[in-house]
């Protein structure tokens, strides 16, 4: 099965959806599957550091990983937008059997979600909510009501932890 996780960060940055995301995919590849990880190109949650050049794309453990140039809005982490995502996924996503999203309030959280929706690819959520990082009261309210109701309701499966 081809399998395609999508995160904020991936390893070797560290944090927990970071080892969470790692884990699954390390016993998926065991197992036999391919998997793939998305991520932005941000080291960690509070720097604006990024990873650039060889570490944009690899193998680690036997999972491929690509992570896209991104931008962060006023520095939340939040607000980090991989620019190229989109774009990536409407041209990819059929070639993957699962799509796992993880965290919750970001757009790696909710983008591939509706694209998996538009072309009918199987998707898995797991929020990770962790107080919207940082986001102001409003903008998570905001969130809540305009975004997390048809993510929850678009996706597949739910895993809640």
């Amino acid at each position: 099965m081809k399998i395609l996780q999508v995160t904020n960060r991936f390893y070797p940055s560290l944090g927990g959806v970071e080892t969470h995301v790692l884990e699954i995919s390390k016993r998926l590849v065991v197992a036999g599957h391919r998997v793939t990880v998305l991520s932005s190109n941000f080291k960690d949650l509070k720097s604006s550091s990024k990873y650039t050049g060889l570490d944009k794309t690899g193998e680690v453990f036997g999972v491929k990983f690509i992570r896209f140039s991104s931008i962060r809005i006023f520095k939340i982490d939040a607000s980090t937008i991989p620019v190229l995502l989109p774009f990536w996924l409407m041209i990819n996503i059929r070639k993957f059997d699962v799509v796992h999203c993880h965290t919750y309030g970001y757009v790696v959280g909710w983008l591939p979600i509706l694209i998996g929706k538009i072309f009918c690819v199987k998707v898995v959520f797991t929020p990770h909510l962790s107080n919207h990082s940082s986001l102001p009261k409003i903008l998570q309210r905001l969130y809540d009501i305009l975004i997390a109701g048809w993510q929850f309701n678009f996706a597949d499966k739910i895993i809640a932890l």
